[in-house]
């Protein structure tokens, strides 16, 4: 199986050029788990090692392959942390991504602090009328990681 995962990259470079340690911490905690259950992980995060390397892909490099990825995979997880002071890290390039996913009715999967969810467009928290997509609390994740493993072999039709 493979699984796409998307999220800020951008926005989540703090004021020293460098991605957020406790974000970069909270997404490979949620790969290193997919991994570990045998699940292939496509993720500009890891590809461009957390915005570090990302001024080495051109932008059309970048969208093709994600692209590429989004139609090669079987899920598609954005996740939408929180900064320090609590906000949702909003992602333009995730926004494209759920676009796509929904668009190639691939199952979506959307991590974020339920407490936050409203914060969502309306047309994020509305994709579940036109996709299957389901919302799972980022806290509830990373306390029991096995819930998202769960949640897609659930979606697989795995028990």
């Amino acid at each position: 199986m493979k699984v796409f995962v998307g999220g800020p990259i951008q926005y989540a470079i703090g004021q020293d050029g460098k991605f957020i340690n406790e974000i970069r911490e909270k997404f490979e905690r949620i790969i290193n788990r997919l991994e570990k259950d045998g699940i292939q992980v496509c993720s500009a995060h890891v590809e461009e090692n957390y915005g570090e390397s990302t001024d080495e892909y051109s932008n059309e490099q970048i969208c093709i392959r994600d692209f590429s990825w989004m139609h090669e995979c079987d899920k598609y997880i954005s996740v939408f942390p929180n900064y320090e002071d609590g906000r949702i890290i909003h992602s333009g390039g995730t926004n494209v991504e759920l676009g796509w996913a929904t668009a190639l009715n691939k199952d979506v999967i959307i991590i974020c602090d339920h407490n936050k969810l409203h914060k969502l467009s309306k047309l994020i928290r509305g994709l579940n009328t036109i996709c299957r997509v389901d919302f799972i609390d980022l806290d509830l994740v990373l306390k029991d990681p096995e819930c998202l493993v769960d949640k897609i072999k659930c979606l697989n039709g795995d028990k």
